[in-house]
């Protein structure tokens, strides 16, 4: 009996080629990977201000009282951040100073949830891969018929992106508080 004809499994130029194979298909699939992942993670953020949004939008209606959003860009594309704040507004008028009552701390606005005293009810960072943009730092309010109200006049928008890839989106603030996500 021939040891070559019993023998099975595979030689090594099969397996070599099978590597080369592999290494090929990682070279072209991971930038893909990357790609997406920056992308999901922008659409992701997109909607998360969003929602937060619609939230608060959803707060003065049921509290009947006026939520301010306070919205701060304070990243570009070479350094991503910002922030989304919603908070208790009073006065319902964002734009006068509320900042000042406020702890910037992510963990501060959260644990001071139930605390009467503390206007802040929801806080979103953006600190490692999303950049808020706008032509300032906005600030407005929501009155309990879910109209904006001292804010900026007219539809306004706010755009999220990224370093890591050309893909924007684009929020759509009307009047309303209705809000429509674009991409770029």
């Amino acid at each position: 009996m021939d040891l070559r004809e019993s023998s099975h499994g595979f030689t090594l130029a099969e397996t070599m080629v099978v590597a080369a194979l592999i290494a090929i298909v990682a070279t072209v699939a991971i930038p893909s990977w990357r790609s997406w992942q920056a992308n999901s993670d922008l659409k992701s953020a997109a909607y998360q201000v969003a929602g937060i949004i619609q939230w608060a939008r959803s707060e003065a209606a049921k509290q009947n009282a006026c939520m301010g959003i306070d919205i701060a860009i304070t990243g570009n594309a070479a350094r991503p951040g910002g922030a989304i704040t919603v908070f208790h507004d009073d006065a319902c008028d964002a734009t006068k100073g509320w900042v000042s009552a406020l702890n910037d701390a992510d963990d501060q606005c959260n644990a001071n949830r139930a605390n009467p005293t503390n206007p802040c009810l929801r806080r979103m960072n953006f600190a490692n891969t999303v950049s808020l943009f706008a032509a300032q730092d906005t600030a407005f309010s929501i009155n309990p018929r879910g109209l904006i109200r001292n804010g900026p006049v007219g539809p306004f928008s706010v755009s999220l992106g990224s370093s890591y890839n050309k893909n924007a989106y684009q929020l759509m603030i009307s009047p309303a508080s209705a809000v429509r996500i674009d991409s770029k």
